[in-house]
């Protein structure tokens, strides 16, 4: 049960599109900060994705990187301290 909710009664797709997770150390791709967003959410819109950033506070911290939302995050996003991570 979830939330009085018997988890038999709910399709598991519908169930995991729901659940997030969001570990300790976010792991970053060698790839745009754009495409590491959307690898959580492939169909994401340019709105959505930018979106992301401003829940996060992150827009500040973007717009200042040469490049913006499309700069290289590096192998592992060594570009970032921890705290831009």
């Amino acid at each position: 049960m979830i939330d009085d909710v018997n988890l038999k009664t709910i399709k598991l797709r519908s169930l995991r599109q729901k659940i997030g997770y969001v570990q300790q150390e976010p792991i970053l791709f060698n790839t745009s900060i754009r495409k590491n967003i959307k690898l959580g959410c492939p169909n994401a819109t340019n709105a959505e994705v930018e979106a992301a950033l401003e829940a996060t506070n992150a827009t500040g911290f973007v717009n200042e990187l040469e490049g913006g939302i499309d700069a290289n995050c590096g192998s592992g996003g060594l570009s970032f301290s921890g705290g831009q991570k």
